[in-house]
């Protein structure tokens, strides 16, 4: 029977194709999610950076140290000092640009991107602690997230971001794909070359460890490593298949409720134990977080580290 007219049919539940369209048909049932999201945002005392004040690449720095000045809660207490540093740092670089010599600060702000990848590399030849470049990439990453915004999607943790300072549509000012370069193959791989090897000395902070599988670790069950020699020798934003298979994870039992670089991790491996012959020790691949970074090992792996700069004096 037609489900539309009445009439008898034998095999469909319509008669023809006018019953067939005519026919009534239920509404699906529509449901929804709700989500909750925490939103950061940078508001200038003044105006705002838009091409119409034609803003300086120093107009957002300053904006950038202003904020990391008041501590945000998405910050690190122990990174605001070497982030205050870099992006004062930065600010006073001076490179050349259209055939004029120049200090950032004084270049529009549509060249952000161009300075900021010289500015990095240039550590490598200009600062005595291998690690300056790493910790100015990491700066790049700090200005990125303010300008055109970031959004963390933790797991069992409410959403949160940070809303973008620049207006990426308008005329004059900087896009994010003038950022490529932190995402650039050939900007890691050229970065990961001139890093060459480095040896440092890892103390993590009360309550936190790595722990390694017992198979794995060699060193006993459920290993705990606190205070060890670590040897990364590469670019901590580049990856490859491998990162996915590590010997140890990272404990940190009291995380910050927002964190803008929680995933700032050095790949390596991670030396413990006693050498099972001379010059050879055994070594677990893993990663750690800067901030659990105490110092630099130059010389033997059995020499004094030398700590880390205190930035307010540099």
């Amino acid at each position: 029977m037609c489900q539309s007219c009445g009439k008898k049919t034998r095999k469909h539940k319509y008669c023809s194709v006018e019953c067939a369209s005519s026919a009534v048909r239920p509404k699906p049932h529509i449901n929804a999610s709700l989500s909750k999201a925490i939103v950061f945002e940078v508001q200038p005392n003044g105006p705002k950076l838009d091409a119409e004040i034609d803003p300086l690449c120093g107009d957002v720095i300053d904006l950038l140290i202003s904020v990391t000045e008041q501590n945000p809660e998405y910050l690190r207490k122990d990174y605001s000092p070497w982030i205050l540093w870099l992006l004062r740092h930065f600010k006073a670089f001076e490179m050349d640009r259209r055939d004029v010599h120049a200090k950032v600060a004084d270049l529009p702000i549509r060249d952000l991107g161009f300075a900021l990848p010289r500015w990095i590399m240039h550590f490598f030849s200009q600062s005595e602690n291998p690690l300056m470049p790493t910790f100015a990439l990491a700066t790049a990453e700090y200005i990125d997230r303010h300008c055109f915004g970031y959004t963390n999607y933790s797991t069992n943790r409410p959403e949160w971001m940070i809303k973008r300072l620049l207006n990426e549509d308008a005329r004059g000012l900087p896009r994010r794909e003038e950022f490529y370069f932190l995402n650039d193959r050939s900007f890691k791989k050229n970065f990961t070359e001139r890093m060459g090897e480095i040896v440092l000395k890892i103390k993590a902070p009360t309550g936190c460890y790595l722990e390694g599988e017992p198979h794995f670790s060699l060193l006993g069950e459920r290993a705990r490593l606190t205070d060890f020699v670590f040897i990364t020798k590469r670019c901590y934003l580049s990856s490859n298949f491998y990162d996915y298979y590590s010997h140890f994870e990272i404990h940190e039992p009291k995380k910050p409720e927002f964190d803008l670089f929680e995933g700032l991790r050095l790949p390596g491996l991670a030396i413990s134990g006693k050498p099972e012959s001379p010059g050879e020790y055994p070594c677990f691949k893993s990663e750690v977080p800067l901030h659990w970074v105490y110092g630099i090992v130059k010389g033997s792996l059995e020499s004094d580290p030398e700590a880390l700069p205190h930035w307010d004096s540099i």
